[in-house]
């Protein structure tokens, strides 16, 4: 499950190439028009959906350990790789610099268009044809390989094990083969119309390979503006009618920008062309800087984001429902009648999401002037205690997942896809259940998801929150963690005692979530 002999990105280290003949014009304007078909191709390519690897049943499973050396080596060959675009890419630039002599007399034709690299003598369109040369070979396609590469390993699948028949099984079998051979078809085992199973822990994560495909296509698609830059007319015109011609034929639209205009003189094309030189260092610069090396890295930063998320919709709640941070959410309940100038109408005067008058320049304005009435602001209250569990139970997990177990150990148990997806699902729960109780719940049931379980009333609302919170815990690994967190607490020293008290917290989650989450769905239910 590893890359096979030396690291890619050495191999492409050297551009160093036998004594060049020398290039026309014309002929880089070729080479540059055949570098924007395999960047287009290569861009399609990673775009595509890869199989995931999928191995027989009763094979032997590749090692969690694997999968983290293969994650430092793709992560050490990218970073390689892009070094290497913003070398070429700097090189190609430095190539094609015009002379102050080319720059002075190309001023004279200001107003007319021209080559973005015309004037230029052999030498510099020599130095630059192996540029491209570089590009084409040494740096483009092995991006683009190992986004792949790490896009089939991004998951582990086995296939299910057939089932052992009886004799009696056997020849029924071989008998109804025999007829359905006859007709012309075929039968299907039940092994092999059951879907493979995902291997937890096994792989380098799908969101990891999102990381590598984003940065892989940034640095593609910078590069493919560097090529335009330097075309002609006729080579950007054949460009376009390529680039359309495969849209029409396949819908992808990859490859230069269709708005690339040309320089009107020598300095404008030198400056368009430094302009976009920049673009590739700033995005191979971005890459190198940002690119993961484990999924674990990605889901944790996702995780870190998310719960700034909840806590915003958590405030909100509060907010609307007249909840301070020093006051019990539990003794709001009681405070039905309100003191003069807390700004919350009654319920005759609330002002309903339909009547209010839109403004078109803050489509958002109407709904933050509205108010909950007293009884609205009670209920919402109400269910504050909740959010709070919840925000508390994914900012918990949140810490013990980088917690200082070993990457071995969490990859055994952990399903990080899985909880990332989780983790959005609870997000867009309590979204859910905090826009029904502040704008109403016409609110709910209007997701485009069809796949996901979606509530139309407050009590499924508050349901699917608490089901989702359980979920995270349950099926996605975290149960083993906790599990280990706690042995490796009693066997020795390794486990602080910070871990202890989040395992012990979670566990107190799950369990008042539940009883909490139960009695609000009965009051919902009982207040119709």
């Amino acid at each position: 499950m590893t890359l096979e002999g030396k690291s890619t990105a050495n191999s492409a280290a050297s551009t160093t190439h036998a004594a060049p003949s020398e290039v026309t014009e014309q002929e880089l304007q070729s080479k540059l028009f055949r570098l924007a078909i395999l960047l287009a191709t290569a861009l399609s390519t990673i775009d595509e959906a890869t199989p995931p690897a999928t191995l027989p049943s009763g094979s032997k499973l590749p090692s969690s350990e694997s999968f983290v050396k293969l994650s430092e080596q793709l992560h050490n060959d990218l970073v390689q790789l892009f070094n290497l675009a913003q070398k070429t890419a700097t090189n190609l630039t430095l190539a094609l610099k015009p002379s102050r002599n080319a720059l002075a007399a190309a001023s004279a034709s200001s107003g007319s268009s021209v080559s973005p690299i015309g004037g230029l003598d052999a030498a510099s369109l020599t130095a630059a044809s192996a540029q491209l040369d570089a590009f084409s070979s040494e740096v483009l396609p092995k991006l683009a390989f190992l986004a792949r590469k790490a896009a089939g390993e991004a998951q582990i699948f086995v296939r299910a094990a057939p089932r052992e028949l009886s004799q009696a099984e056997k020849d029924e079998r071989t008998r109804l083969e025999k007829e359905v051979t006859a007709i012309g078809g075929r039968i299907v085992d039940p092994s092999e119309a059951t879907p493979p199973a995902k291997v937890p822990g096994l792989g380098l994560g799908l969101n990891l390979t999102k990381a590598i495909r984003h940065h892989v296509r940034d640095v593609m698609e910078n590069v493919a503006g560097l090529c335009t830059s330097l075309m002609d007319a006729n080579t950007l015109k054949v460009v376009h009618q390529a680039a359309a011609a495969r849209a029409r034929a396949d819908g992808v639209r990859n490859g230069p920008i269709a708005t690339q205009s040309l320089p009107l003189n020598a300095m404008e094309g030198r400056k368009k062309a430094l302009e976009a030189t920049a673009k590739v260092w700033a995005a191979c610069d971005q890459a190198t800087k940002e690119l993961p090396t484990f999924n674990k890295e990605v889901v944790l930063k996702k995780w870190k984001e998310r719960e700034e998320v909840m806590e915003d919709g958590w405030n909100e709640l509060r907010e609307g429902a007249g909840v301070d941070d020093a006051q019990p959410e539990r003794d709001r309940e009681s405070a039905s009648i309100r003191q003069p100038g807390r700004g919350h109408t009654t319920s005759s005067s609330r002002t309903n999401a339909v009547d209010l008058e839109l403004d078109e320049s803050d489509p958002f304005a109407a709904l933050q002037n509205m108010k909950l009435d007293d009884d609205e602001a009670a209920k919402a209250a109400r269910f504050v205690p909740l959010i709070k569990l919840g925000r508390f139970l994914h900012g918990t997990l949140g810490r013990l997942l980088k917690s200082t177990f070993s990457r071995q150990q969490d990859q055994s148990v952990l399903d990080y896809d899985e909880l990332h997806v989780l983790g959005e699902r609870m997000l867009e729960a309590q979204d859910d259940l905090v826009a029904a109780l502040l704008y109403g719940e016409q609110e709910l049931g209007n997701g485009e998801d069809s796949d996901k379980e979606q509530a139309t009333t407050l009590s499924g609302a508050v349901n699917i929150y608490v089901k989702i919170a359980l979920q995270l815990v349950h099926e996605s690994g975290v149960d083993a963690l906790l599990e280990h967190a706690k042995s490796a607490a009693l066997a020795s020293k390794a486990c602080p005692d910070s871990h202890q008290t989040a395992v012990k917290n979670v566990r107190i989650c799950v369990e008042e979530m539940s009883k909490l989450g139960k009695s609000l769905a009965e009051q919902s239910d009982a207040d119709g």
